[in-house]
This record gives C-alpha cells, structure tokens and sequence, in this order.
C-alpha cells in the first residue's frame, strides 16, 4: 500500500508525494498546525501510478496564455521603484497562506512549487515579463482566446476582434473578465475573482516592417532542402506550405522568384552551365574511357552536342539487334532546343538507350549519315500526315493500318484495293510512299524485327521528362545517372527473375502462337517441309531453313503459329529454334559493361576550352508551354479516348447538303422536296457535287421564271401577297447578305410557283393604299413566312 499526502496548496496532477521514509513524514508532521486542512491518500492497488495525468484534470481552471503587459512604476524620494497598483488580495480559499509560510514552502516544495508561493503570496497578478523571438500570427474571425494554440504576441485585424474573443472566452468558461482599459489602441484584462494571468493588448504599428522581412531570398534560403527533396513543388503548394509554417501569404510573383534562386542554388546557373561542358566532357572520357562527347559551335553560341557511352555502344553492338530507333523532344528550358534521342531493341524488346545529341534536323541527317541502310517510318506519325492531308475517319484509319500490317506483298495487295474502293484520292495519297517505308511485307529480314512504330523512343523521351526541364550540365548528368542505374537493375534482374533460355517477354509471345497453333494441322512432305492449314488457307513451312509463307517467322526470327504445328509434330522444343538474339546470353552482353559516375564538379580537369555562350534566346509573346499539344485520339476520357468534332463536316440528312442539319434545313422548314430544287448557284453546286441525289428533278419542260420578272408585273395579282413586315426583312436579308431564299425563289417552276400562290395566299392591302412588289410567299402550311420572319 502506498501512502500519498498532498501538499498544500498544490493539485492531484502536480502535489502528490509518496511518503517512503521517516524525512517525509517529518515534512508533513512539520505543517499540520499552519495548514487548516492536510490530505492523505492511501492507494492499496497502486491507482495513481497507472493515471495518465496529460488526460486527465482535477478541478480543471481555464487560463488564458501569459502576455507581456506594462508595469506602471514610481520612483518615491528614497529612490526606490513601488507598484503603482493597489495591494488586493486576490487568494480567496480556506488554506490561506500566513505569516511564516515562506520557510515551509523553500524547504519542501520544488521549484513550480515556489513560483506558485510566490504567486500566492503576491497581493495582485501582475502578468509576464517574459521577453523572447516576437511571433505574429493572424487571427481569423473564427479563432478565440480559449485555443490552445494562444501565445504571446498573437496579432488580431482589429480592435472589435480582441473585444469578440474576450467575450468568446468568458463565455466558454463561464468567468467574469473586467477591462479597466478599453480604448481604440489599448486593452487591459483580468479575471474579476483574482485569476493567474493579465491581458494587455496594443496597437502594432511594426506589421509592415515585419511582413518586409518575407523576400524571395529568405524564401529560398528557407526552403532551400524542401525543393531539393521535391524539385517538382508548385507555386500552390509552395504557397500553401508557407501560409502553414509562418501564416504569411507571399504574392505568387514572389514565391516564383523564391523557387528561381532556390534551383539555381541547386542546379547552378543555367547559362553559366554552358561554359562547363568542355570541362564535362572531358570528365566524361576520363571516368568511361572510350566514351563520345562532342560539341559545336556558332560565333561562341552552343549550336551542337553529342554524347554516348562506352558501356552504351559496347552493348548495342554486342547484344542488340541491328536497329536504330531516331526520334526528336524539345528541351523544357528558358533557351530551348530539340533533343535526338538513338534507341536500340534488346533481346527482351525492351529500349536500349545508345546516343543522345542536338541536331539540325532529323530526316536529312539520316539520309546523309546512312544512305545505304533501310529506312522505316513510323505507322502513327504516317496516320498523322494522311488524316491531316484530309482522309479522315475511322473506315480509312483501319484499312491503312491493315495495309501496313500485311505480311506478304500479295495481302497487301489485296487490302490497297480495298483501299482505292473506300476512297480514290487516299490511295494515290498511300501509293506515292515507298512500301518498304512503312509495309511489313517490303521490310527487310535481316534486323528480325517487324516494328510499325517508333514507341521505343517515345518511351525513352518520358523516361527523361525530368532531365529534359533542367539547364544543359544537369540535363546531361541526370540522364547518365538514370543510365547508370538502368545498367544496374537490368543487371539483378537477369540474375533474380531471368529463367529458361529465352527473355521472359519473348517467352509470352511463344505461348501466345502456341495457343493459335491449336487451329494450324501440319502434314509433312519431308526433309523437314510441311504444308499446314489453317481455316482457310493453307502454308509452306521449312523448319530446317526456318522459313514460312506468313513471313512473321522469317520477320522476327520467333516461330509463328504455323511453324509451332510443325514443330510439335517433329517433337522439336520452341524455345530451340527461336534466333539468338532472344537469349539470355545476348541480354548478358548487353547489360554487361557498367557506367561509372562522374566526380564532384570541383574536381573536374579544366580543358580551359573557348568561351562557350548560351543559345540566342529570343523571348516569346505569353507562356512557354511545358506540355506537348496532344492529338484527339489521345485525349482520355470517362469512356475511353475523347475525340473532338473540330473539321467534321456536318451534314443534313434530309437535303444531304453540308454545313448544315435537319434542324436547320431550309427546304424542310420550307415543305419543299428535295428532289424538286434545283440550283444554278456555282458554290451550292460545287458542295454538293457529291451528291448525286441532290438535283435530280427535270425541269427541262417547264418555263424557268425568275422571281425579279415577277415582282416587276404592274398589275397585282389575286395571289400576290403584302406586307410590310415581309418586305422589312426581305430587305434586311438583302443587306446582310443572305440571298439563300431569292436563290430559292428563283429557281422555282412557274408550275409551282403559281400552285403554292394559288393555294395558300390572301389579298392583304399595302399599308400605303397602292400596289407593293413581292416580298415573301404564304405556303400552305405557313412555315415560309414564319421562318422569313
């Protein structure tokens, strides 16, 4: 059993002491006769050692933080300073302290005993004269003096706001306050029953000067580590960040200069960097002998670059296939540039990263640096080009790729001609392209592979979308690091997941022909030939010379479906006959060489090279864009990809005109068949020249009167019609242009003309008393005259 005694004056949560030894009862036999009242616990289960005393409070007292208030001071003729406040005594409790407690209170209570005997023994609370680093923060309409977050220098909008929250926390805890200043600049508060704590509150004219010490540079000295960590921080979030540690909200001209200083500090200069390359470069050939960096330039301006690695070279020539994928990214930097990237295929058909460099331009470069080597186009950019030459449409995008896909030169052949039925003009369009360009039966079988698209360097562009937004230096470095650490991976990959004597990838496409092989029956002639049919067509395959008809065994050196029949017919395994560029052996070739990191800048040799200056740049109207435009096709949405109505041309399904629809279809408003208009407009005729069902109507017999002969009659007609709202708009439309119905009208059979008059009309009266030319016509169903109002 544990024996506790409180000590006098003191809470459950802070007082209690154990009395474990014969000085502790001594203590507590010591103030029985100065206290009225002396508590002890007894705590058989050890109760108070398991309380959690941060949760838990004893005859809880709101305070509210200590503030800094000003001491009135009087100096009296001796010299010495008095309190100018009267001596209250503010304890009203049953344990007052008496003369002669002092000595009880420095003896056995510790020291926040002391400063609460000091306290009590005080006549009047006086606040804090605490003094320490000033922190303003800004206090909405919501906040109050009750949170726990209140400290010493909190700044409020207004005088109307502190007067609220004093309120708020009366209120709340259920205390009289009094305010004995209570001005436009000054407040004073204490709790009326002689509470711990004082309020003093003032006027602050230093917040300007406070908020002026927020610049850029601070910023960025500030959060120097938060943008090395997360480079890719928005303004948003800079901005957030900052409102949450300082309660400040810097202008987002500010916060943009901030991130500027604080990425130059961590990248270096941008145009300083340029200047740095000779240095870099031959650092580069000292870590990675064998390595190539070179560099132009153009009146002392950087105008090219080019830089491949031992390890890269090496690799492509001893592992991959002889393929090389080209392709273009911009620089996402002040001073621009277009970025060549030279990917190869390894033996997993993943990228094989072989030379970056900066050109002049890519098409004529190949031609002139590779004349005699086969070149391809890439399928989607071909697309492209021919949907912007104006075939566009899902029909023709499907039967252009299934003419590419076309494995033998007969199938493609065969899909062109449907092609030229579809449409005329695209196939002329399709024919001009050299076939071996851009058609799988034209390609070459040397390369073993049948790619249509250059996905390889667009994959290899994302991979550097990060490198490709720093300066020149970090640009580069960034990208050998993500080499070096490719080189590595690819490394323990092989190792931990590589199993067989395949890739894993080229493994998934010899299951999926073995799967369509179920449909394939092969019958052997011998001598290692066999004919095979499937559905409907039939195929010669030679497993010794691995050859088939299909040509995707002789394209990809992977035996395709038909020769996989033949193959299980022979008992031959798949994996023995697929080309050895697929091997594990040929990716350990590949990956084999290592890339060594470069040393600190300061240790760099200095080449002591010519000046090398930046780029012109040329400042552009409005922002740079940091994103490429990309194609409708390629917009996702809820529902797949969301491709835009922008260029499709609208066409009405009653009239079969364009630039129209039924809706907005004259001749529907007007009851007018169209098979009985006919035009003699040159523009209306021309647009509509493909359809052929638009003027069918033979009118050869009947006599053509222009509507301008009829208005010129002198004598009116029972069928004529007059009204001067007609005639407003029919001038109206004159004026603006719009002859759609005079052409109409013109061109409209006497016959019918005279039968819709007949019909439909009322004599109406000129507004002026006499005779009026026609404006507009009544049909039997009134549609012409409401829709020329």
């Amino acid at each position: 059993m544990k024996v506790l005694w409180l000590l006098p004056g003191k809470q459950l949560a802070d007082g209690l002491r154990v009395i474990t030894c014969d000085a502790d009862t001594n203590a507590m036999c010591s103030v029985v006769h100065k206290v009225k009242t002396l508590v002890v616990y007894f705590d058989p289960d050890d109760t108070f050692g398991g309380v959690d005393w941060d949760d838990v409070v004893v005859n809880p007292v709101s305070e509210l933080p200590k503030v800094i208030s000003p001491m009135k001071v009087q100096v009296n003729a001796s010299g010495s300073e008095e309190d100018s406040e009267d001596p209250d005594y503010f304890m009203d409790s049953d344990n007052d302290v008496e003369e002669g407690d002092d000595d009880l209170f420095d003896n056995i209570i510790d020291d926040e005993g002391d400063q609460l005997a000091k306290m009590m023994k005080a006549k009047k609370a006086r606040g804090n004269r605490l003094k320490g680093q000033r922190v303003v923060v800004t206090v909405d309409d919501t906040d109050d003096l009750s949170s726990e977050d209140d400290q010493v220098g909190m700044v409020f909008d207004s005088v109307e706001m502190v007067r609220a929250a004093i309120n708020e926390y009366s209120m709340k805890n259920r205390v009289d306050i009094k305010m004995p200043r209570n001005d436009q600049k000054r407040i004073r508060a204490h709790c009326a029953e002689g509470g711990p704590w004082n309020l003093y509150v003032s006027y602050d004219s230093r917040k300007e000067w406070v908020l002026k010490r927020c610049t850029s540079n601070w910023l960025a000295e500030k959060y120097l580590e938060s943008f090395r960590a997360n480079d890719k921080m928005t303004l948003a979030s800079f901005a957030k960040t900052v409102q949450k540690d300082w309660n400040l909200t810097p202008s987002r001209s500010k916060l943009a200069s901030a991130r500027k200083l604080a990425m130059q500090k961590i990248y270096g200069d941008e145009s300083e960097q340029y200047n740095q390359l000779w240095d870099y470069g031959q650092e580069i050939r000292r870590s990675n002998p064998g390595s190539s960096f070179f560099l132009n330039m153009e009146l002392n301006h950087f105008s090219t670059l080019y830089m491949s690695l031992d390890a890269c070279k090496r690799g492509y020539l001893s592992g991959c296939r002889p393929l090389i994928c080209l392709d273009g990214c911009h620089i996402k930097t002040k001073f621009g540039g277009q970025i060549l990237t030279t990917v190869g295929i390894d033996g997993n058909d993943c990228i094989f990263p072989i030379a970056i460099a900066v050109v002049e331009g890519l098409i004529p470069a190949v031609e002139e640096t590779f004349p005699e080597s086969e070149h391809r186009f890439c399928v989607r950019h071909l697309y492209a080009n021919f949907k912007d030459a104006g075939f566009k449409g899902e029909i023709l995008k499907n039967q252009l790729w299934t003419c590419a896909r076309a494995s033998t030169v007969q199938k493609w052949e065969h899909h062109m001609e449907k092609m030229k039925g579809l449409s005329l003009h695209a196939y002329k369009w399709l024919d001009r392209m050299a076939p071996n360009t851009w058609v799988r039966a034209y390609f070459s079988e040397f390369p073993k592979i049948d790619l249509l698209l250059n996905n390889s360097c667009e994959v290899f562009n994302s991979y550097i979308l990060e490198a490709r937004e720093l300066p020149i230096l970090s640009m580069l470095e960034k990208i050998k690091q993500q080499l070096m650490t490719r080189f590595y991976n690819k490394q323990m990959e092989m190792v931990d997941k590589f199993v067989g004597p395949i890739c894993p990838k080229i493994r998934k496409k010899v299951s999926k022909n073995a799967e369509l092989a179920n449909l394939c029956y092969a019958m052997s002639s011998g001598q290692g030939i066999f004919q095979v049919i499937e559905r409907d067509f039939q195929y010669i395959v030679n497993i010794g010379t691995k050859v088939c008809e299909c040509r995707k065994w002789n394209l990809t050196g992977i035996p395709c479906q038909h020769a996989i029949s033949c193959l299980r017919h022979e008992r031959i395994p798949v994996e023995s006959v697929v080309h050895e560029c697929y091997s594990l052996e040929a990716f350990n070739r590949a990956y084999g060489s290592n890339i060594i990191p470069c040393r600190d800048g300061t240790l760099w040799e200095k080449v002591n090279g010519p000046t090398v200056l930046p780029p012109k740049y040329e400042k552009k109207v409005g922002r740079p864009p940091r994103c490429r435009r990309k194609e409708p096709q390629e917009v996702q949405g809820k529902n797949g990809p969301s491709i835009s109505k922008h260029g499709v041309v609208i066409k009405c399904s009653y009239c079969k005109g364009e630039n129209h629809n039924v809706r907005g279809c004259f001749l529907k408003k007007a009851g007018i068949n169209p098979e009985d208009y006919v035009t003699d407009d040159p523009l209306q005729a021309e647009g509509n020249q493909n359809q052929p069902n638009l003027d069918v109507a033979d009118t050869s017999m009947e006599e053509q009167i222009p509507i301008s002969q009829m208005v010129s009659q002198d004598a009116p007609q029972p069928s004529q019609v007059f009204t001067e709202t007609a005639a407003t708009t029919y001038e109206h439309l004159t004026q603006a242009g719009d002859h759609s119905y005079s052409n109409l009208l013109s061109n409209l059979s006497s016959t019918m003309l005279l039968q819709m008059m007949e019909e439909g009309s009322q004599a109406i009266p000129s507004s002026h008393g006499g005779p009026s030319q026609i404006h507009s016509l009544s049909a039997p169903t009134g549609q012409w005259q409401d829709h020329c109002l």
